[in-house]
């Protein structure tokens, strides 16, 4: 009996921790409006080979409708899908900045594996964290095919 005791005690603290984990998660994944957006950036790094080796950043025009699916599937992102993060890797190969009207940003940045999220909108601070979301990884993906010397590195 005693034994019990303890295994369900241990498992309402794990369930509760795991709520509390997520709806801290969720936070950090605060809904972002259309209307918050004052303007928007795409960049991506373009491998070439002219007589030595050379990256280039090439800007990428978006269209409202890219807007409006990108915002949405940043938004549709569960708690459970978000790891915060005290940084982000250096080897990204595309970016879109949102420049808010509050003069805060919000940055998503692409890697060919994960999908990584700068906000100066949340906390007054710097918030980092990843998210999984195979609609906007496949539309990086998209927007990347032939920019590693003209061939797909994409996976």
């Amino acid at each position: 009996m005693k034994t019990l005791i303890i295994v369900l005690a241990i498992l309402l603290v794990a369930y509760y921790s795991y709520q509390n984990l997520n709806q801290e998660n969720e936070q950090l994944n605060k809904e972002i409006s259309i209307h918050q957006i004052k303007s928007t950036q795409m960049t991506k790094a373009v491998y070439s080979y002219e007589t030595i080796p050379n990256i280039t950043f090439v800007d990428i025009k978006l269209t409202d409708e890219q807007i409006n699916k990108i915002v949405g599937w940043i938004n549709s992102v569960a708690g459970s899908s978000i790891i915060e993060l005290h940084q982000t890797p250096s080897n990204i190969s595309a970016g879109i900045a949102f420049r808010l009207h509050s003069r805060r940003d919000i940055t998503i940045q692409y890697d060919l594996e994960q999908i990584y999220i700068t906000r100066t909108d949340l906390k007054n601070k710097e918030t980092k964290y990843s998210i999984v979301q195979e609609d906007l990884k496949s539309f990086f993906d998209e927007q990347l095919k032939g920019f590693y010397y003209g061939k797909d590195k994409v996976k």
